[in-house]
């Protein structure tokens, strides 16, 4: 879609390249193995695949139960 942006307003700028990585399954492995640690990925991965999409919406669940930070109160 940039690049149909810049053709079409004549931009002579370099494209910015586009991030795939949350395509490859790797760094997807990478990512569960950073947030969930070894023992917890051999957890998920070792239950009963039928159980996984409950064990997700459960997360889902208890992350949107988390509080939304006031940004008027926060400094940086």
């Amino acid at each position: 879609m940039a690049a149909a942006v810049y053709g079409l307003l004549a931009l002579d700028k370099p494209m910015t390249p586009i991030y795939e990585g949350q395509y490859d399954l790797r760094l997807v492995k990478a990512s569960m193995l950073k947030m969930l640690g070894d023992d917890g990925l051999k957890a998920l991965l070792g239950t009963d695949p039928r159980r996984i999409p409950a064990m997700l919406r459960s997360a889902v669940t208890m992350l949107r139960e988390i509080p939304a930070i006031d940004e008027t109160a926060v400094s940086y």
